[in-house]
């Protein structure tokens, strides 16, 4: 135990630290987004729940990025010309910085649409849902391969950069392939738009009992006083047409 901690430094052990704790916390969040893809694939969840998915997953992106610069830091000191020497760092914030951006981009213009009070999505729409969600998904399983893979150091930056370039490629093109059924589950898998869902169908439905003034109590004898006098009605109608025609003859 004296020489563990001989042998090792306090800078040393607050990077190790730092490093376990960047690698619990991307655990969690990649657990939490994946939870929350399989959650918006299987069911339509809530806007309750989009909204607490995505303050989780942006707090730990946050604690991502500290964790994260923190580690540069100690492996750098963020020295520009250390940092180009170092493919695999590169990349990994390459992901990230698209990871952040995207993130910002679901945030803001993709969960309002899965929030509104309405199941007809456009087609653009249904496209933006699809590429955003798979650049998510990507770029977190991307950044976790990256991270916990130390052979690729050995590869030139260019090389990685090549890759990923196919790689997004590919993603984009497979996220295009899921637009039509996106917007075939959306509006329903007839085809035809469903501009009353369920949940607007139920408060149509209140809306409409609380307005409609409620019958408390039916008499039968009333019932029986309205249709005859509704037939007497009928019978002085038809008489006086009768009559009319006559002295029009």
């Amino acid at each position: 135990m004296y020489e563990l901690v001989n042998t090792i430094s306090a800078p040393e052990w607050l990077r190790i630290f730092v490093v376990y704790s960047h690698i619990i916390v991307a655990a969690f969040a990649l657990t939490a987004v994946l939870r929350a893809d399989i959650k918006m694939v299987i069911s339509r969840i809530s806007s309750r729940e989009i909204e607490k998915d995505s303050k989780r997953i942006f707090l730990l992106l946050v604690a991502l990025w500290v964790t994260g610069l923190t580690v540069v830091y100690f492996d750098t000191g963020f020295n520009p010309d250390v940092l180009m020497d170092k493919s695999k760092l590169l990349l990994k914030l390459i992901c990230v910085l698209v990871l952040t951006a995207n993130g910002l981009i679901l945030h803001y213009i993709s969960f309002p649409i899965l929030e509104r009070d309405t199941v007809t999505v456009s087609y653009a729409e249904a496209a933006l849902l699809s590429v955003t969600g798979a650049l998510s998904t990507s770029h977190w399983l991307l950044a976790a391969f990256v991270g916990k893979t130390a052979s690729l150091s050995q590869v030139s930056f260019q090389a990685l950069l090549e890759t990923y370039a196919i790689f997004l490629c590919v993603t984009l093109v497979v996220s295009l392939c899921f637009i039509l059924g996106i917007h075939r589950i959306k509006v329903g898998i007839s085809g035809r738009r469903v501009t009353d869902p369920p949940a607007a169908r139920r408060k149509k439905l209140l809306h409409e009992l609380i307005a409609t003034p409620r019958v408390t109590k039916v008499d039968v004898n009333d019932l029986e006083e309205a249709s005859n006098r509704a037939s007497d009605k009928e019978e002085h109608g038809v008489k006086k047409s009768i009559f009319s025609k006559r002295n029009a003859g």
